[in-house]
């Protein structure tokens, strides 16, 4: 069906909406990670753009062991340098990473985008020993019913390895420029789409 001319696809916004639609679909049906927009004056409120589907992160196990005020105090070390440098940060705690992607117009950060907690190498069973005894304090023992949920968590986690992180990060730094009101909307949002920028 029809009504008529299409005055809407003329729309700045419109064209501008359907630039964001290649990281709508890869962050809500590729890569199972919470992703946050995060306005700069107000570094307390995040706005949720994906909420993972997972049930635990290794986030959740920090907190209940009492660790969460380290990983709070690295995060804010990453959201720091990410507005002092102006480019993205890949932070990491026991072998997971966060990207922070600071949005810049006039040279200033007016907000940042911020994945949470992906690999960027395949886990290994060292490395679920390791991770473990930091965060609980406790020897490995798969009678705990804790130590099952935390496993579980961690082999659930997302990989991002070799040519899918960097991909995943250059789509993060294009979303970031749409929303830094960069003037070339339609080729950026080519771009996004497997154009050429």
């Amino acid at each position: 069906m029809t009504y008529g001319d299409n005055l809407f696809g003329t729309s700045t916004a419109f064209k501008t909406f359907q630039s964001y639609k290649p990281l709508h679909t890869i962050i809500h049906k590729y890569v199972d990670l919470g992703c946050f927009l995060i306005p700069a004056p107000m570094p307390s409120e995040w706005w949720s753009l994906n909420r993972r589907k997972r049930a635990l992160s290794l986030y959740e196990f920090e907190v209940r062991f009492g660790k969460s005020r380290i990983h709070d105090r690295l995060l804010q070390d990453c959201f720091d340098n990410a507005h002092n440098l102006q480019r993205t940060i890949l932070g990491e705690r026991l072998g997971l990473k966060d990207m922070i992607v600071p949005v810049v117009r006039s040279k200033k950060t007016i907000a940042f985008l911020f994945a949470e907690s992906f690999f960027d190498k395949e886990i290994t069973f060292d490395m679920v020993k390791r991770v473990w005894r930091e965060v609980s304090g406790l020897e490995v023992n798969p009678s705990l019913p804790e130590y099952r949920e935390f496993v579980k968590a961690l082999l659930e986690t997302p990989i991002l390895d070799g040519p899918l992180l960097s991909a995943y990060q250059e789509c993060f730094e294009l979303f970031g420029r749409l929303l830094s009101d960069d003037k070339d909307v339609e080729t950026i949002g080519c771009h996004c789409q497997g154009g050429s920028a």
